[in-house]
């Protein structure tokens, strides 16, 4: 065996004295740290010190320590402030010498003892912001005699990196100042690298997803470094890759560094998932899907799962169906069915479809259909039942019975016609109103719409059948026997779950009847509309025709008081007072024919509503004192201006007041005027404490001639116009009126007014 030449000796032995001159470093690190308990084993690993810094709320605080733990002492000097600063400000790496003073010698009441280290801090990025500080403290290793660096191992040779190169797994030497110094081909292309040298020199952290780095350190930091960590890399074109890697500390030219060689576990990553997302589906599936599966060991028939749809059928929970042999859970009305296609799917005979009644535990009857199926689970043989519950169908099967039934039961003609408008469905009413049946009308025709008389109402109909709107009207449809019938057609669309038109829906109504009863309603109305003209025009020729001459006959009476006789002065006034009856009858009778004619023109113009109170009062004042009646007006404003017709405001007033005058025989009628908050309505209240009206006549109180008392057991004169003119001037003029009252309590009469009727009369215009 060829001895080692005395150069690989001395280098051997050169190694040795390093390395325990770098474990004497270790141990003086270790013992100058000995009070910081908190951050030791973040700071320290067996060859390679590396700590993480994360940014706080004022300060930087040590990542894997409590929040409340202090910086070790070499970062909080005044220069490794600066230096933390200038990493985060400017982004680059920055290193700086600082000490630790030995806490033991200080425990121990000796002189401080410094340590000094070599410190670097390298910021790492996220999204342009710096998201950690990773740092690397060492010992100021002692160096030789002769002030030059200690001698190191050599380089790689070329023999070893030929064999490097050939190895699968990508090998990596890091310096403690984070520096890739060597990668081999696997590793280059690991990183997306065309060469090498686009790797060696940059920084390790370049290559580690930032939310990675806390795993990474973890690792470096821990006592055990000989199980693989699994962690995300960044290959330069950006993509991230999973590896697995094995750290191993060395010498390199002398300094410590770490070798790492990590596989590419990207596929076997993505493999596991997907297989993982393929259970995963196949058990959303299994519980997700509509239909009731229950999975049956062959050998003894014992459920073993089931989906919730199962559960939902059965109405009993999964955990009261695994573990049960399937055929003797209680809801099965025939258990020997079950049986027998449990055994058919063992036997693997050929499965057909078949029915399955069940009754869950709140007595509500399913109706399933299904099969069983053999499968084959984990070697295992297995019967799969497959039951869609169709209850609902069958429910909905025995109301479209139903249905047809009433249908053919209607006097209105139905038909289900297909997209084209051909008929796929008519019932007898049908049949029968048009003579045909569904082939002769299908095929002969061409569909009911060809049966429509007029082209323009077919074009119509046809067009809202092609584009699936509903069409309503009436029309004419020739028969077979060649004459048309009027009917009234509703035609409507029948769509699918995706708004798809899939038929139609006609529905005839013979309007023949309607028709001549509709011609005998216009007729009549006719005639009244004529009736009514005739009696307005009548009613005004005889107005004016009587109430010129009784104009006179009350302009005579003022006359016959100067020169009459006393003991004939009462006939005088019993002629005016008749007179006075008779023309404020024939005005009503006029203002009546007027409304009803529409021809009553409004008049707006600004009246004080507070003096055309007064004014009525004054005169009605007479008969009020006649009848020792308080006749008074109540209001808190001295004026209250409105535009509205003055010939209507003292009709309204005069009718008002003079009709509680009439029913009062003691006690007082009063008027009470107010204005609403915002001045766009007036109120006008006559209260009298008169004798009060029947509820029963309550309702009719407004109709023309109508009084409470009428024929010769009248107790009170009148014509029964004068609340009938009343309330529809107020109606003409956009307002309102209603009347409380109480049989012998007296009446309120409540008038709502608009202040301003000008719009309205505009409006008319």
């Amino acid at each position: 065996m060829e001895r080692p030449s005395k150069e690989a000796a001395a280098l051997r032995a050169e190694v040795v004295r390093l390395r325990v001159e770098l474990q004497e470093a270790e141990a003086r690190l270790r013992a100058a740290t000995a009070g910081h308990q908190g951050w030791q084993r973040v700071l320290h690993g067996p060859r390679y010190h590396t700590f993480c810094l994360e940014p706080s709320e004022d300060a930087w605080r040590l990542l894997g320590v409590a929040r409340s733990t202090p910086l070790p002492s070499f970062l909080q000097t005044k220069q490794a402030a600066r230096a933390l600063d200038e990493a985060a400000q400017s982004r680059q790496v920055v290193t700086f010498t600082s000490a630790v003073t030995d806490g033991e010698a200080q425990q121990r009441g000796a002189a401080a003892a410094d340590t000094m280290l070599r410190v670097r801090l390298e910021p790492v990025l996220q999204e342009g912001d710096v998201r950690w500080l990773v740092g690397a403290a060492h010992p100021a290793l002692p160096s030789t005699g002769d002030g030059s660096p200690h001698a190191a191992l050599s380089e790689l040779g070329g023999e070893s990196t030929e064999v490097m190169d050939l190895l699968p797994d990508a090998v990596t030497i890091v310096t403690t100042s984070h520096e890739v110094v060597y990668v081999n081909a696997a590793c280059t292309r690991l990183l997306g690298a065309e060469a090498p040298e686009a790797v060696v020199g940059r920084s390790v952290w370049a290559f580690i997803h930032p939310d990675d780095l806390p795993t990474v350190l973890a690792h470096l930091n821990a006592d055990d470094r000989s199980r693989p960590v699994q962690y995300r890399i960044r290959r330069l074109d950006g993509e991230e890759r999973i590896v697995e890697t094995v750290m191993v500390p060395i010498l390199h030219d002398g300094q410590p560094a770490m070798l790492s060689t990590a596989r590419d576990m990207s596929h076997q990553h993505h493999m596991r998932r997907a297989l993982t997302n393929t259970q995963d589906l196949f058990h959303h599936i299994f519980e997700a899907v509509p239909a009731a599966l229950v999975l049956v060991r062959t050998d003894d028939g014992v459920c073993v799962d089931a989906n919730a749809a199962f559960a939902e059928l059965t109405g009993r929970s999964r955990n009261e169906v695994i573990g049960t042999r399937l055929e003797r859970c209680d809801f099965w009305q025939e258990p020997d069915v079950v049986q027998r296609s449990q055994r058919e799917a063992r036997e693997e005979a050929p499965v057909a479809p078949t029915y399955f009644h069940l009754r869950r535990p709140d007595g509500d009857p399913r109706v399933a259909i299904g099969t069983f199926e053999a499968v084959d689970l984990r070697g295992q043989p297995h019967a799969l039942g497959v039951l869609l519950d169709i209850t609902e169908g069958e429910r909905t099967r025995r109301q479209l019975l139903q249905i047809s039934k009433a249908v053919e039961s209607m006097s209105d003609a139905v038909a289900l016609l297909d997209p084209e408008g051909r008929v796929t469905y008519q019932n007898n009413a049908f049949t029968k109103l048009l003579g045909f049946d569904t082939a002769t009308l299908n095929k002969a025709h061409g569909g009911p719409s060809a049966r429509i008389a007029d082209e323009q109402t077919q074009a119509s109909v046809r067009a809202a059948m092609n584009e699936g709107r509903s069409w309503r009207g009436d029309l004419e449809l020739q028969i077979a026997d060649g004459a048309t019938v009027p009917v009234a057609l509703r035609a409507d669309s029948v769509r699918d779950s995706n708004d798809t038109v899939i038929g139609l829906v006609w529905i005839l109504s013979d309007v023949s009847e309607r028709r001549a009863v509709e011609q005998q309603l216009i007729t009549a109305k006719e005639r009244a509309e004529e009736a009514s003209r005739i009696k307005s025009a009548i009613l005004t020729n005889i107005t004016h025709e009587v109430r010129t001459p009784l104009t006179v006959i009350l302009g005579f009476t003022s006359m016959m008081r100067k020169g009459i006789n006393t003991k004939y002065e009462r006939f005088v006034d019993l002629i005016e007072r008749s007179g006075k009856r008779l023309l404020l009858t024939l005005d009503s009778m006029l203002d009546l024919a007027q409304l009803e004619a529409g021809t009553l023109e409004l008049s707006p113009e600004p009246v004080d509503l507070v003096e055309v109170a007064h004014s009525v009062i004054d005169t009605l004042q007479p008969i009020a004192q006649q009848k020792g009646i308080d006749l008074r007006l109540r209001t808190t404003q001295e004026t209250l201006p409105v535009y509205q017709d003055h010939r209507m405001l003292v009709r309204v007033l005069h009718n008002l007041l003079d009709n509680g005058l009439k029913f009062t025989s003691d006690g007082h009628v009063e008027v009470t005027l107010r204005r609403s908050d915002d001045g766009a309505t007036v109120y006008l209240i006559v209260e009298d404490t008169g004798v009060g009206i029947d509820p029963s006549f309550a309702n009719r109180i407004f109709d023309e001639f109508s009084q409470e008392s009428s024929g010769l057991e009248r107790s009170y004169q009148g014509s029964g116009l004068g609340l009938t003119v009343s309330r529809r001037l107020i109606e003409r003029v956009g307002g309102r009126i209603h009347v409380d009252s109480n049989k012998g309590e007296g009446t309120t009469f409540h008038v709502t007014l608009p202040a301003d009727i000008r719009p309205l009369v505009q409006g008319h215009q």
